[in-house]
């Protein structure tokens, strides 16, 4: 009689063999939607909340299908129970205190499907690189070059954002969006949202030019840092600037400690040598980004700024502890502003999360990062798994706290899932680790 075990096997096979094919696919999704950006809105869907992003759409429709198959490994993923169950209690807060409001509640469904989408991601990334994030950075790379360079098309094509947005209102498209002028506004036709999203392939771009010096890794560096200059982002610039002098002073401790500080040399020269070069061809750019900062007092998007703090001020102080519940706020932030949102994301999560929530939910992540962190650590260095995720955390610290000052990056969809995409991936290693120390003992 057959062993029942060796009955089971073509089975799990079969099914090892689904779950490639999907995670090939949902990757593939996604890229696309991060490579198209917001371009699909220009096709004739509508909803409540306005024009459709197609490619979300079929996102968050295969998110479903693939969630049902990694279910087990889901119900594990501790940041994707956390973040979801944050945003579940703050639904029923605003159901509530206010009743039911579609619009927000449309809006807390699809956050949680993008907490999902991006533990999805997670799970099929570590199914498909494993606990080796170099090939993953290499191929990150690749994604966001290809995105750059359909940024710089746009750019060519439409170096005034009005031009696009009138072509768009001829044929019967009305998109909402500010006509920004000779800026690199990407696919995703913003250059603020572009100029903090950048800034984390640049990085990872010259950590790999670091380890591995070649042309291609050097082009990257160009291109990268080209398109930041381009958006003439001061969040985006700060938020580059602030991340380089962290990482110099991280690389100054090494070089103190260093038993072999000679051999960090080389690489370093390097380094300087292709952001020295970059930082020259962009010199026609200097005089305008720099008066970004300077006429910062006159500059009336910094002025709409300050008076969305005004009203996010004011709508705090109605709902200090327990908040609005997610988007419950937005009828009257528009009352306020004639606009629906804040441009501070910590502000808008307070307002919208509440003092309290937002407290415990910090602690659970912090919590949460620490326990992943440490499991990393005992990484050999050469994986680059300690170092990537280093990179990673210290760009997600400083945009929170730097750059969410100034834009509602936090729950932009193209930060958002590609972000929590790689820490879910870092946890899936840290899970793994942990398991196999289990185990071992």
């Amino acid at each position: 009689m057959p062993d029942p075990v060796h009955r089971r096997r073509p089975s799990t096979r079969m099914k090892a063999s689904i779950t490639k094919k999907m995670g090939f696919l949902f990757l593939i999704t996604m890229a696309l939607f991060l490579v198209l950006g917001n371009f699909p809105r220009i096709l004739p869907f509508s909803s409540l909340m306005g024009s459709v992003n197609v490619s979300e759409l079929v996102l968050y429709i295969l998110t479903l299908c693939c969630a049902c198959v990694v279910a087990r490994r889901l119900m594990v993923c501790q940041l994707f129970l956390i973040l979801s169950g944050g945003v579940i209690f703050s639904l029923c807060v605003g159901l509530l205190k206010w009743g039911m409001d579609s619009i927000a509640v449309i809006y807390n469904v699809r956050l949680i499907l993008q907490i999902t989408a991006a533990a999805v991601a997670g799970i099929f990334l570590h199914e498909h690189y494993g606990d080796h994030p170099k090939p993953l950075v290499k191929a990150y790379m690749r994604l966001y070059l290809l995105i750059v360079l359909f940024s710089y098309i746009i750019f060519v094509v439409f170096p005034d954002m009005a031009l696009l947005l009138s072509d768009l209102d001829g044929i019967g498209i009305v998109f909402r969006g500010d006509p920004h002028a000779h800026r690199l506004v990407s696919p995703y036709l913003d250059p603020n949202f572009f100029g903090i999203i950048i800034v984390l392939p640049i990085i990872l771009a010259i950590y790999t030019f670091y380890h591995q010096p070649s042309f291609f890794n050097g082009l990257c560096n160009l291109f990268y840092l080209g398109a930041l200059f381009l958006t003439v982002s001061r969040s985006g610039l700060s938020l580059f600037f602030l991340f380089s002098a962290v990482l110099v002073l991280i690389g100054m401790s090494k070089l103190a400690t260093s038993p072999h500080p000679g051999r960090l040399l080389p690489h370093g020269r390097g380094a300087f040598v292709v952001i020295g070069t970059v930082l020259a061809l962009m010199i026609p750019l200097w005089e305008r980004s720099v008066g970004r900062f300077t006429k910062i007092s006159s500059d009336l998007s910094a002025l709409a700024r300050l008076d969305s703090f005004y009203v996010g001020t004011a709508l705090f102080n109605k709902e200090p502890m327990m908040g609005f519940g997610y988007n419950y706020s937005l009828k009257s932030i528009a009352a306020a502003r004639g606009v629906p949102g804040l441009d501070s994301s910590l502000q808008g999560l307070v307002v919208n999360f509440g003092l309290l929530p937002m407290l415990a939910l910090t602690l659970t992540v912090l919590r949460w990062s620490a326990r992943v962190h440490f499991t990393l650590k005992s990484y050999d260095r050469t994986t680059g798994v300690y170092t990537v995720w280093r990179l990673v955390m210290i760009y997600v610290i400083l945009s929170i706290l730097w750059a969410a000052n100034f834009n509602p990056v936090l729950l932009y969809p193209f930060w958002l899932v590609p972000v929590l995409s790689m820490l879910m991936y870092f946890e899936c290693v840290a899970h793994k680790k942990q398991t196999g120390m289990q185990a071992e003992a």
